[in-house]
């Protein structure tokens, strides 16, 4: 069941990032992945605030928010969450360090990618 609730958010999250990204299209800069970033980061936000003070609220449903809808919008909400998390549990040099090995090796796998696809 949870599946399935993950399946509706995303597809309706993926539509909306689909959406904004076409009526937003730069040619020099991405406006439209910077805007579904920061919203989806911004809607994380408040849900995760939210249920942490709501216990009525299904497990599917919450699953259908967060990783459903916001993972459909944007992954990068899930990560900013994760760097968030991590500040106030662990301590500000492990955010960092996440956040900064995400980045880089992200980019760097992308690069792999593409040149093992090349061979």
């Amino acid at each position: 069941m949870n599946l399935m609730f993950i399946f509706i958010g995303g597809g309706l999250g993926s539509v909306l990032r689909y959406l904004i990204s076409f009526y937003t299209k730069g040619i020099i800069f991405p406006y439209g992945t910077l805007i579904v970033n920061i919203i989806a980061s911004f809607i994380l936000g408040i849900l995760f605030s939210y249920f942490e003070t709501k216990t009525n609220i299904s497990s599917s449903f919450k699953l259908m928010c967060t990783v459903g809808f916001c993972g459909g919008l944007s992954t990068f909400s899930t990560f900013a969450l994760e760097s968030f998390t991590l500040c106030k549990t662990n301590g500000v040099k492990y955010a960092l360090l996440y956040s900064i090995l995400s980045v880089i090796l992200c980019i760097f796998a992308i690069f792999l990618g593409i040149k093992t696809a090349k061979l």
